[in-house]
């Protein structure tokens, strides 16, 4: 039966393209330089506002015609773009006109922080409004801290941001809430991730990201909800992981179909992480050692026949199937002649 699941790949899906808009600005590849370029939309309106950190003395360059503007170390950059100064040839079929925001140190200055959650000081200004990035170009060797959007308290909300590529992100070890909230992005290029500790609510609430990049989570030692609330598609079968928290990374992800072969041996929790993901039909992952609920998938008889002959074998452990059709014809047999309970 597990011969025959695998050899039909039913539920195997090909990696999605994300297609960015043909008539959007090139952000500057910034693979040579330290800091970041940003696309950013400008509408006809007051209200094109733009403001960010950075620790280590840098200069911008706003692209909208004005004078580049030099900022100390730890002071917050502000502007707000005008239409009338963004030339008409930058206007997109979506009504907005673009500028390219470019980040650099200044001689003799490295970057060691980038905060793009930032509320602008216009008096009045109500906070949680969205901002304007479309997409971020970023290399940051000397990072040891990046933001992005942020939950708790969140001021800004990177609502209009697609896509995002940082190239280097120095020894950052936190991306929790990196793309918290950000619902139509969808792509990520990274760098090296292995040092990387968390990714607490990295990817939450962000519906249009279908795909996620390879990543060396070897380090991490939290993923709790990154991925919960999303619409992902695809998974790479080459991400790492080692003795990390899985509680809700998942939950609630309903166009997830399969999760790869991952080695999760080094799992210490699966606390609802894969609970609701209602269109889940494979699970290829090997060494799960700790109590695991599916509850709430589609997993037909032979998924589930998979799933016990990859667990581990334990003492006092429960796998709850629960709510998948598959349980009128598995064998939960598999799974309790390795010590489990199974529910469902």
């Amino acid at each position: 039966m597990i011969a025959s699941l695998i050899a039909q790949e039913a539920t195997a899906t090909a990696a999605p393209g994300y297609q960015r808009p043909g008539d959007w600005l090139g952000v500057t590849d910034m693979s040579a330089t330290e800091g970041f370029c940003g696309l950013h939309a400008v509408f006809d309106n007051d209200s094109n506002f733009c403001a960010f950190t950075c620790a280590g003395a840098y200069t911008v360059d706003w692209g909208d015609g004005s004078a580049a503007e030099a900022f100390a170390s730890g002071a917050t950059a502000y502007h707000n773009f005008a239409w009338a100064d963004c030339s008409a040839s930058t206007l997109t079929s979506r009504g907005y006109r673009q500028a390219l925001v470019t980040v650099t140190p200044q001689s003799g200055q490295s970057l060691t922080s980038i905060n793009l959650n930032q509320k602008h000081n216009q008096s009045g200004l109500v906070s949680g409004y969205t901002t304007h990035w479309l997409d971020i170009d970023l290399n940051g060797p000397n990072l040891t801290s990046l933001t992005i959007s942020n939950g708790g308290g969140l001021v800004v909300r990177q609502l209009l941001l697609e896509a995002a590529n940082l190239r280097d992100i120095g020894s950052v070890t936190h991306l929790g809430y990196m793309f918290y909230s950000c619902p139509v992005f969808q792509k990520l290029e990274i760098g090296d991730t292995s040092s990387v500790t968390s990714l607490l609510k990295t990817f939450n609430i962000t519906y249009a990201l279908s795909v996620i990049p390879s990543m060396d989570l070897s380090s991490c030692t939290s993923i709790q909800s990154a991925f919960e609330v999303g619409g992902l598609h695809y998974l790479p079968s080459d991400i790492t992981f080692g003795n990390v928290n899985f509680t809700a990374a998942f939950r609630y992800n309903y166009t997830l179909q399969e999760i790869p072969e991952w080695d999760l041996s080094g799992v210490t929790t699966f606390n609802q992480a894969f609970t609701n993901c209602v269109s889940l039909a494979r699970f290829r992952a090997t060494g799960v050692s700790k109590s695991i609920s599916f509850a709430n998938c589609s997993l037909g008889a032979d998924a589930l026949n998979e799933i016990y002959t990859n667990l581990a074998t334990v003492t006092g452990q429960t796998i709850t199937v629960t709510g998948n059709y598959g349980t009128s014809g598995d064998d939960p047999t598999i799974a309790t002649a390795k010590g489990w309970t199974v529910t469902g």
